[in-house]
């Protein structure tokens, strides 16, 4: 193969990047290509060049090289949860069957107790945090910031409209003259204020074994 008759790397570089034309733009595009092969004036045109402009034209310069696909979508995990009361009043250091620790912290309450498919965890809050500890270990599995907000003197007033019927109400709790609940839908943990009657904070149901530092 001559000189003459090599592709430079940069046509070979624009074929891959192609897309396929419309079938009319194909259509004349072929023609006039074909007409380039008959014309006697136009002989000394180099054959590759006009097998070029129709690989150009078909799009298959667009199957040369084979082009990543978007980015996959992260897949969701449903899981299954189930509360369990918690007795008012536990002591820091109870434990009710199924659940074979406390996980007593200094400064915290614990609000709730649930399953998380068979695994049970346990809803601890403190002055800014909700955290979802694993009731094996009692190490964190997720959290949710509690916003910041400023202390009133007045009872905080319930949550005006109910949880949505697909969620699990896990507790509620006042903080800071605020009410808040903390739901649980089968893919994600939920803070809600009553105070603004809004969700305020969300995360994804953790890996049972997931420890936040």
């Amino acid at each position: 193969m001559t000189e003459e008759n090599e592709l430079t790397p940069s046509i070979q570089a624009a074929l891959r990047d192609v897309s396929p034309a419309s079938e009319e733009t194909r259509n004349t595009h072929i023609a006039a290509a074909l007409s380039e092969l008959v014309t006697p004036q136009r002989r000394s045109i180099p054959y590759l060049a006009i097998a070029a402009a129709l690989l150009v034209v078909l799009g298959v310069g667009s199957t040369i090289a084979t082009r990543p696909g978007g980015a996959q979508e992260p897949q969701v995990t449903a899981h299954a949860i189930s509360l369990v009361t918690v007795p008012k009043n536990m002591a820091p250091d109870a434990t009710i069957p199924g659940f074979p620790r406390s996980c007593y912290v200094a400064d915290t309450r614990t609000v709730a107790l649930y399953t998380m498919d068979t695994n049970p965890m346990q809803v601890d809050v403190t002055d800014w945090q909700v955290a979802f500890k694993n009731n094996n270990s009692c190490a964190t599995a997720a959290a949710i910031n509690i916003p910041s907000t400023q202390p009133t003197l007045l009872t905080p007033a319930d949550c005006a409209a109910p949880p949505d019927t697909d969620l699990i109400l896990l507790a509620t709790f006042d903080m800071t003259g605020v009410r808040y609940r903390v739901l649980a839908s089968s893919t994600d943990l939920i803070l809600f204020s009553c105070d603004s009657n809004s969700e305020v904070g969300r995360t994804p149901h953790p890996n049972y074994d997931t420890v936040i530092d």
